[in-house]
């Protein structure tokens, strides 16, 4: 039976009770839990991003393309936690860094907070630079949700399908294009867009579109320009489609992935319209972690993070098939929803060290899956056991 693996490490431990023992995407663990994940893949991929749910990644055991199992044991099973905001002036320039772009990276920036706030070692600011920090993203939040619709009135009003000008440009190149995009969107549009275009009825989108793309003062090249820099591959770059592009508002082939849905009205605005409301959703949490609202781990819970050890999740059966909960994404496989541990998922693997700390864990919870060593479950061969504090009991 094919098996698929989500690695990751004993951090989880501290979160799965409060999730009723479910692999959440990122979404539902920031917005339905106030928790961030303190594990896994924080730094890079689509957490990268402005709006994207973030689904359960999982890796193939048999055909993991460019990851071995023992590559993906290192990179994601051996990742420790780290503190990386010392003072309130790093905490300070986070949120600054984040307001200054188009918002892709403040999932990032939300559950850097978060982890800290969890672990208790967030810095404590003042009334007076909480509301000014607040005030900053709430600034930026108009300004990145304008910065949508935009790109949605063009796409839905003036944009006729598969006529981009696709070139090739360096990544320099490109930045700077972006750049000109975004200065020029936000001078223009705070008098013209407001974030409730999507309830005014077609003719009034229509002339607010023409207002402003239909002149002479708008360099259309920022509309009508596809980005395929040069070390991107184009199957890589074509695979994600619509949902995906959203989360990269300043991107211009966002404008290109909306070429199979301009005629499909609804589809294009209930999708905008979405992703408005997940900025706004995001920008709420952030505020609640500058504000220093949210949970902090008991000391048991703490060890799990800082005592941590490598724990593989396996997802068996054909991912192919009609009922799988998993969809392939390029090399990888994402989790369709939440999947339940002893339901879901059944069988569970680590560190020959660690096995038994992890049984009496779930047993504690009354959690029916399966504990077996990497070796034992034919996951990893000749792995060196870990000799690390595991989670108290």
């Amino acid at each position: 039976m094919p098996r698929y693996i989500h690695m990751t490490t004993s951090a989880i431990l501290a979160l799965l009770p409060k999730t009723d023992f479910q692999l959440c995407d990122v979404q539902t663990l920031l917005q339905t839990y106030k928790l961030a994940p303190i594990s896994g893949e924080l730094g890079s991929g689509t957490v990268g991003t402005t709006v994207n749910e973030c689904p359960t990644a999982f890796a193939s055991e048999s055909n993991n393309g460019p990851w071995s199992i023992n590559q993906i044991l290192q990179q994601y099973g051996k990742r420790p936690w780290k503190k990386t905001i010392e003072s309130t002036d790093e905490l300070s320039n986070i949120i600054t860094e984040t307001c200054k772009e188009d918002f892709s990276y403040i999932t990032q920036a939300t559950i850097n907070l978060l982890q800290h706030l969890q672990m208790g070692a967030l810095p404590e600011l003042t009334s007076e630079e909480k509301v000014q920090l607040c005030n900053l993203i709430d600034q930026a939040k108009t300004k990145v949700q304008q910065l949508f619709l935009a790109n949605y009135l063009y796409a839905r009003f003036f944009k006729k399908p598969f006529s981009i000008d696709r070139k090739n440009l360096t990544y320099d190149e490109l930045s700077a294009l972006r750049q000109r995009k975004f200065d020029y969107l936000s001078d223009t549009m705070p008098s013209l867009i407001s974030t409730d275009l999507l309830d005014h009825d077609e003719d009034e989108q229509y002339k607010i579109a023409e207002a402003i793309f239909n002149n002479e003062a708008t360099p259309k090249d920022l509309f009508e320009f596809c980005d395929t820099y040069q070390d991107r591959s184009s199957t890589l770059h074509f695979s994600f489609d619509l949902d995906t592009v959203l989360i990269y508002p300043k991107r211009y082939d966002f404008i290109f992935f909306l070429d199979k849905h301009i005629l499909n009205k609804e589809y294009l605005i209930s999708t905008i319209k979405k992703a408005v409301i997940e900025i706004e959703n995001r920008v709420a949490i952030l505020k609640s972690a500058i504000k220093g609202e949210g949970y902090v781990f008991s000391d048991d819970e703490k060890t799990a993070v800082t005592n941590m050890f490598p724990i593989a999740f396996i997802y068996e059966g054909s991912a192919d098939s009609e009922n799988s909960l998993l969809e392939k994404i390029e090399y990888e496989f994402r989790a369709k929803q939440n999947l339940k541990l002893g339901e879901h998922i059944q069988l569970i693997a680590t560190d020959e060290t660690h096995v038994d700390d992890l049984k009496s864990y779930f047993a504690k919870y009354k959690i029916n899956v399966d504990v077996q060593s990497f070796e034992q479950c034919g996951l990893i061969k000749n792995q060196s056991n870990n000799t690390r504090p595991g989670f108290r009991r």
